[in-house]
């Protein structure tokens, strides 16, 4: 069966992201490997729709928006990870949790929600909304199908790259929120690191990378 999938490159435009090896820029390295996932994907006959094309901010509320608009089957936003220590490397997976699921999945949301000051938003006058009430109990089905997505999507993501597993993770993730389908955030090796850093700023790397992203995409919709 086709697929409605979402693909997020994470930040863009005045917000860099991570930045890495040689100056390398998240928001660059994630845009390339989506498109060429997204190539993928399309030619296994899925519809594919990315959240943005090209390197311009998109505020964090209005790519989940744009996936529930389009009523995906899953979105998947996708990340490069970065440390102060350059040791630290490897490929994981989050899902949304109301808690972290550890000091250093705390660490991660802390850093991709931060752009969520960019968001301009106008509360106005607050009323009770009834749609975000029955949201809270759809919720907790969903963030349980997107931890069940996350583990098979992790794991075809370890088995396609060459790098480290670092398994599934989960956090409070401001893209991932109020997505009404199953919704999960990889971060494809560290930029900090200098192996994997040389190797996420070549075009090779990035296309065989969005191979292994559309590999376990498909992986998840073969389990479905």
């Amino acid at each position: 069966t086709a697929m409605r999938v979402v693909l997020d490159p994470g930040h863009g435009g005045f917000d860099p992201g991570a930045v890495g090896f040689q100056g390398l820029r998240e928001k660059d390295v994630v845009l390339s490997v989506a498109k060429h996932s997204a190539k993928v994907l399309a030619s296994k006959g899925h519809s594919v729709h990315m959240t943005r094309t090209g390197d311009y901010f998109m505020p964090l509320a209005d790519r989940t928006t744009l996936a529930n608009q389009y009523n995906a089957d899953l979105f998947v936003s996708l990340h490069a990870n970065g440390h102060e220590r350059t040791t630290a490397n490897g490929v994981e997976t989050y899902h949304s949790a109301e808690h972290p699921s550890s000091e250093e999945a705390g660490r991660v949301a802390a850093f991709e929600n931060s752009v969520i000051r960019y968001d301009e938003r106008d509360p106005g006058p607050v009323r009770i909304n009834v749609e975000d009430i029955l949201f809270r109990f759809e919720r907790m089905r969903l963030w349980d199908t997107s931890a069940k997505a996350a583990s098979i999507v992790q794991q075809g993501l370890a088995q396609g790259t060459p790098f480290r597993d670092r398994g599934v993770h989960s956090a409070r993730f401001h893209v991932l929120r109020k997505a009404r389908m199953p919704a999960v955030l990889l971060e494809l090796g560290f930029l900090t690191n200098p192996e994997e850093g040389r190797m996420l700023g070549t075009e090779t790397f990035q296309e065989e990378l969005g191979q292994a992203v559309a590999q376990a995409v498909n992986g998840w919709i073969q389990s479905r």
